[in-house]
């Protein structure tokens, strides 16, 4: 239709509209595909709009400019000047007070001089509720879709010319380009950030694989240094042994930083109970203070109400061993308190926000120094592996990333504050539990000697290992406990030989990341064969089953009657099959 037939004969328009194929549907998948690309929608207010709106308000002489996006149930306006409200801060209506939704079926500019005498839109509600009288409206087209409308609106009777349909056009077009810029803005910012992201990570990547080489290098250095010497001294049990022990405690050292790895990792992973966080703190103090030098004084204040939490305590412990230990270094030279508080806050809506957690009852642990703070261009990579300030000898960065990694695993935030030289401020937000804390009782620790074999030499043993050394080792272990043992390190040839005896074995013991077959599937198919055939799985960690049932019961989640975690000492393996054999003792 021409323009001028448009402006002279607005009915016209509402006539063709009769004719349903010629109209584009509101819900087209393609059409609202597009509009979401535009990741637009409930945006909030941008100045390039709300200027392209009031400038619509000033060439046209009207008192209400609207850039209006059109979906299937509502429109919703990106810009808006001379809007009354509630419209103006809710920013949108349903489609029963839209006039753009008629410029978007159709494709076209819609031009209506007395709304209340025009048969399209006469019953709209907007005629009432918004006092749309005049409205000219112009397509806002991106990618050849209708989007919505450029629309200018008057309250009162309005002859509109073809220079106001003309400036309208030209409005409408520079829309759809900032709607481009605007897109192609983000999508460079965003992969500016991903660049960012991955420059990081890679930095941090470099930083971990650097200070993982360096432990082990310390860890292979000692264990052939004390090799070494028991060559020399294979003669002389005494020193043999000591040798041994500080082959064993370095072991335990590298233990150590494969658990920090695996924690920060693979944070669903690790066993929490119900604890009261002041109490864990206060049990902790002795051990604190000897480890702490004597110029540093430990201030400890509990304000929390016995609150509880879900927590692994070993880790609490840690967390509070490098909160010490570096507050303990930032005073060294000075001595003073470091302040240990415990309370409980509610945290509504907004505060939750700031700590990036729900709302909700939290217990916080506060550790505070006055020592020479952190400089506020570093603060940032405070939780980076093996970022240390700290001298070469004094510190290996793995301190905070821990607290971060721990602090992740129990679904709590991390708050820091520091000042140079007037100290640092550590909060720790934990979630607070309804769960009640079950006192434990002091355990008797059995003595590691050798078992009784001959209760043993009638039960048959199958191990499997891929790893050659460890299965052949494993055997030897369990040979000189009193079991009969078999062992292999091909998951398949293991499964073949049960399936041709199965009566021939009475306990599996099993490596879960195997080649060919992993342990909780060889577990599955000796079960299928015989399901009285008990089962051991040993992991250190499995990425095939990482979810939560795997934290809270390994063995459960692997199908097996027992988990051993790798690497361990040889009595927790045969704890765990005298545990299955003799259950009831």
């Amino acid at each position: 239709m021409s323009l001028d037939k448009q402006l002279d004969h607005d009915d016209v328009l509402a006539e063709s509209l009769v004719d349903q194929e010629l109209q584009i549907r509101l819900d087209s998948p393609e059409r609202l595909k597009v509009l979401a690309d535009l990741d637009i929608l409930d945006a909030p207010t941008e100045s390039s709009f709300k200027l392209l709106a009031e400038l619509g308000c000033l060439i046209l002489e009207i008192p209400i400019c609207l850039i209006s996006l059109v979906t299937d149930d509502r429109q919703f306006f990106v810009g808006a000047s001379g809007l009354g409200e509630p419209w103006a801060t809710d920013r949108q209506t349903p489609l029963s007070h839209s006039f753009c939704q008629e410029v978007v079926k159709r494709n076209e500019p819609l031009v209506i001089n007395d709304a209340r005498n025009h048969d399209l839109v006469c019953d709209n509600m907007a005629v009432e509720d918004l006092n749309v009288v005049a409205y000219l409206g112009v397509p806002l087209i991106h990618e050849d879709v209708p989007l919505g409308s450029f629309c200018a609106i008057d309250t009162e009777p309005r002859k509109w010319t073809k220079k106001d349909l003309v400036l309208a056009q030209k409005l409408s077009a520079l829309t759809v380009a900032e709607f481009v810029t605007r897109k192609s803005t983000m999508q460079n910012q965003l992969r500016l950030e991903n660049q960012l992201r991955q420059s990081l990570k890679m930095e941090a990547i470099g930083q971990l694989t650097a200070g993982v080489a360096h432990d082990f290098s310390n860890v292979l250095g000692a264990v052939q240094i004390y090799s070494d010497l028991i060559q020399v001294d294979c003669n002389n049990p005494a020193k043999t042994l000591t040798h041994l022990q500080q082959i064993q405690s370095t072991i335990d050292s590298a233990k150590g930083v494969v658990q920090q790895l695996l924690n920060w990792s693979r944070p669903d992973q690790i066993d929490q109970t119900p604890i009261c966080l002041a109490h864990a703190v206060n049990e902790s103090l002795p051990l604190l203070n000897a480890f702490l030098s004597p110029q540093v004084r430990l201030v400890f204040e509990d304000d929390s109400g016995s609150g509880v939490i879900m927590a692994n305590l070993a880790q609490i412990q840690q967390v509070l061993f490098n909160l010490c230990g570096n507050a303990e270094h930032a005073m060294r030279n000075t001595g003073g308190d470091v302040e240990i508080k415990v309370h409980s806050v509610e945290l509504d809506r907004s505060a939750a926000d700031k700590e990036e957690l729900d709302p909700g009852r939290y217990v916080v642990l506060t550790v505070s120094d006055k020592g020479y703070g952190i400089p506020a261009n570093i603060l940032h990579r405070i939780h980076d592996p093996y970022f240390t300030t700290k001298p070469v000898g004094e510190g290996t960065g793995l301190g905070l990333w821990t607290v971060f990694g721990i602090a992740q695993a129990h679904q709590a935030s991390v708050r820091v504050e520091s000042v140079v030289d007037k100290g640092s401020t550590f909060q720790i937000f934990f979630p607070e539990s309804s769960e009640t804390t079950v006192e434990a009782s002091t355990a008797t620790v059995a003595t590691e000697g050798a078992a009784n074999t001959d209760s043993k030499k009638n039960y048959r043993l199958m191990i499997v290992d891929d790893d050659e050394v460890i299965v052949q080792g494993m055997a030897q272990q369990l040979e000189l406990s009193g079991y009969l043992v078999s062992a292999f390190s091909d998951p398949q040839e293991a499964l073949k030989a049960f399936e041709k005896d199965p009566s021939a074995f009475d306990i599996l013991v099993t490596d879960q990341i195997m080649p060919n077959l992993y342990g909780d599937e060889l577990i599955q198919e000796v079960k299928r064969i015989s399901d009285s055939i008990l089962t051991i799985v040993c992991t250190g960690y499995s990425p095939r089953l990482s979810g939560d049932q795997g934290a809270v019961n390994p063995a459960k989640a692997h199908g097996a009657d027992a988990h051993c975690k790798k690497p361990y000492r040889f009595k927790v393996l045969t704890d765990a099959i005298e545990g299955l054999l003799r259950p009831s003792e």
